[in-house]
């Protein structure tokens, strides 16, 4: 059974920020122990005590562990979920498109996608799968996760879509799962990636990283995870100057992996 773990990043555009972002991480059920068992390590390592929130934000850190301890610590959780086989999945929406809707609107668009992929993947793999969100905008996450139980998801230009490989949804935290805190170390290096990184050689090892984890496939030395693990949308851009800003990122991600073995 595989368990998926969400988040959002980037709710408010600012002038760095051009695009929303909701994740998933894929974990096998098997693997969480090697992951819980493994965060624990990292945390101790750097110096953070129970109940200290290990977070991608260096800002979130607590004030008795080092920035350099605090970002080797993220970049060893990135690689724990690589080497346990971890996938993500990332949705992307530019701003602009989105202002229109709520913050509360923003999140069910952006989990709604994501978790539908999920079930997809279930699918694909002969599998089932439990859903674990973040805290949504509002205190909403119980009345979403039970219509999504019962109802499934609609989409304004898909068919419905009924989850039948997910047979349970809940609700979580960072601190209350370590997987949590994987979710949001992976989600903002992403984040970090994608909206005008200041330190590009970081960007270009963090995203080579990450691309490890994005559900995708290979062929050759191409990388295809548009419509897998990687989700633009919506999926009909009709506005020439906003299909041009996604050209513009996936030009961007593409150059940060450029030299990726």
């Amino acid at each position: 059974m595989l368990l998926l773990f969400t988040d959002e990043t980037n709710l408010k555009p600012d002038g760095a920020a051009k695009f929303f972002a909701y994740g998933g991480l894929l974990v096998d059920s098997d693997k969480l122990p090697a992951l819980h068992a493994g965060i624990e390590q990292i945390r101790k390592t750097a110096g953070y005590s129970s109940g200290d929130d290990l977070k991608f934000d260096t800002r979130a850190r607590p004030s008795h562990v080092e920035i350099a301890a605090c970002t080797a610590a993220k970049a060893a959780v990135v690689d724990l979920c690589i080497e346990l086989g971890v996938k993500f999945i990332a949705y992307v929406v530019l701003h602009a498109i989105g202002k229109s809707k709520t913050p509360e609107e923003l999140v069910r668009w952006g989990a709604n996608y994501v978790i539908g992929r999920f079930n997809y993947y279930c699918s694909r793999q002969g599998t089932h799968g439990i859903v674990v969100v973040d805290r949504l905008p509002s205190g909403i996450e119980y009345a979403y996760l039970t219509d999504k139980f019962a109802n499934g998801l609609q989409f304004p230009e898909d068919d419905p879509v009924r989850l039948d490989r997910i047979h349970l949804f809940a609700a979580s935290a960072v601190g209350a799962s370590h997987a949590c805190s994987a979710m949001d170390i992976v989600l903002g290096s992403f984040r970090y990636c994608i909206n005008s990184p200041k330190n590009l050689e970081a960007a270009k090892k963090m995203m080579a990283s990450i691309t490890k984890l994005i559900w995708h496939e290979r062929q050759g030395d191409k990388i295809f995870a548009l419509g897998r693990g990687l989700i633009f949308a919506p999926k009909t851009v009709k506005v020439e100057a906003y299909k041009a800003e996604y050209d513009q990122l996936l030009g961007h991600i593409n150059t940060l992996i450029a030299n990726m073995e």
